[in-house]
């Protein structure tokens, strides 16, 4: 099972020691530590998470159903290959993924039809659906989500699957639905649990009250909370914390401020590869000049956000979208409404992908 991972089980062991306590754990409880130490782990060291879990599958096929009893050792099992799956997709392993979650499901059935496991099951699986862009089964496995734990009366669970919606919600194009859904999920949630999902939340409500032109209401939304060093000064976190900022800078009159923090963004973003964010973040960037009428420098910056999708086959549509926009204005067209809706079509089109240039923007 530890497939390309350069770590002997000794290391692993050790590594794993370094997060939690095994001394005594055997069976269940020692893949479950091994699984928790994963977890701990998810945004420091993808790798490092994947070789716990796929360690874990390793102990939870060794398990002996005559010592254990054949539901615990199904239901271990179930338990390790959803989370080898969650850690494939956290690497960016989607098929390896797909595969593992498939084969969770049908562990589910044949074990002790466990609904928490289930709700487990259902929300990594929406996770993978995201991040297929299949994003109509990830709402659908959301609403699901929700439902069993408001069931079972786990309030922080059931929160965290409406501030889910509440981000795809808004990336569709439902701004003002996605505010209440996050509202109503920040509610639920308990942040010391999951800071980081307390930071996405947040930062996305944000994003969406200001691209809104609710600038006010987004930066108070900001100020009134606070977040751990660790979470505020992670990469990609910090980066989409001064997006926000930069957003909200250049409506409420600091251009100088926002054209700095907007090309820290789109540095930041290139740097980390997250090309379809990086040209989000330039758009606004374009935005901004567009407003000072610095003409020359829109026309180097959508080269720029045009050449990285041509190079990296980021995304056709929204290629084709930007590509519009690099013609209007080299041609020197009034290009204004063309920026919006090219915006707009960019922010929408990574979240549903069935969208169409040409339905979008009719010759």
């Amino acid at each position: 099972m530890l497939v390309g991972d350069p770590l002997s089980k000794e290391e692993l062991q050790q590594r794993a020691l370094e997060l939690l306590d095994l001394e005594g754990l055997e069976g269940p409880e020692r893949c479950e530590a091994f699984l928790n130490a994963a977890k701990m782990i998810r945004y420091g060291d993808p790798k490092l998470m994947v070789a716990f879990a796929e360690y874990a599958a390793d102990l939870a096929d060794e398990l002996d159903p005559e010592v254990y009893g054949l539901p615990v050792v199904v239901d271990c099992r179930c338990r390790t290959m959803i989370e080898l799956g969650n850690a494939y997709r956290v690497a960016d392993r989607l098929e390896d993924a797909g595969e593992a979650l498939g084969e969770a499901a049908d562990l589910w059935y044949q074990g002790s039809h466990d609904e928490l496991v289930m709700a487990r099951l259902v929300d990594c699986q929406a996770s993978f659906y995201a991040d297929r862009r299949q994003f109509a089964l990830a709402l659908a496995a959301l609403d699901t989500i929700y439902s069993i734990y408001e069931q079972l009366g786990d309030t922080h669970r059931a929160g965290r699957a409406l501030i889910s919606k509440g981000i795809y919600r808004g990336y569709q194009g439902e701004q003002e639905e996605a505010i209440q859904l996050l509202e109503a999920g920040l509610a639920k949630i308990e942040p010391q649990l999951e800071p980081n999902l307390h930071f996405a939340g947040v930062q996305s409500q944000a994003y969406f009250l200001a691209i809104l032109g609710r600038l006010r209401d987004a930066r108070k939304l900001l100020w009134g909370n606070n977040f751990p060093t660790e979470v505020v000064e992670a990469p990609i976190n910090r980066l989409k914390l001064l997006w926000v900022e930069s957003v909200i800078e250049a409506g409420l009159g600091d251009p100088q401020r926002a054209e700095a923090g907007f090309q820290e963004v789109l540095r930041g973003f290139e740097k980390e590869k997250l090309y379809y964010n990086g040209a989000l973040a330039g758009l606004e960037l374009v935005h901004l000049w567009y407003r000072q009428g610095q003409m020359e420098k829109v026309r180097e910056a959508v080269a720029g956000l045009v050449k990285i999708f041509q190079s990296y086959h980021v995304h056709r549509e929204a290629f084709l979208a930007l590509t519009l926009l690099e013609k209007a204005v080299e041609r020197g067209i009034e290009a204004e409404v063309i920026l919006n809706q090219v915006t707009d079509f960019v922010r929408r089109a990574e979240m549903q992908p069935e969208l169409k240039f040409e339905d979008w923007f009719p010759s």
